[in-house]
C-alpha cells in the first residue's frame, strides 16, 4: 500500500543509499543544515535519518527536504 506513497526523486535516491553513506548538507526551507552520514529511510513514513559530525541524530520527513549535497 505505501510502496507508491514516497516516489519523489529524493525518496527514490534515499532508497538506494546505504547506512553510513556520506551526505554533507541538507537544504531545508532554503537553508543549509550540516550532516555527516545517511542512516536510514523509512518507506512507510517517509522519515529520513542522518547522523551529524558530533554523533547527534537528525530526523526529518522527506517531504521537508529541498535538496541534499554530497561533496566528494
Amino acid at each position: 500500500m505505501y510502496a507508491n506513497k514516497f516516489q519523489s526523486p529524493l525518496c527514490n535516491f534515499f532508497k538506494n543509499l546505504n547506512p553510513g553513506d556520506d551526505v554533507d548538507t541538507l537544504i531545508i526551507g532554503g537553508k543549509p543544515h550540516s550532516v555527516d552520514a545517511f542512516v536510514s529511510f523509512d518507506e512507510k513514513t517517509g522519515i529520513v535519518t542522518f547522523m551529524k559530525d558530533n554523533g547527534a541524530i537528525f530526523i526529518i520527513g522527506s517531504n521537508r527536504l529541498d535538496a541534499i549535497i554530497i561533496d566528494n
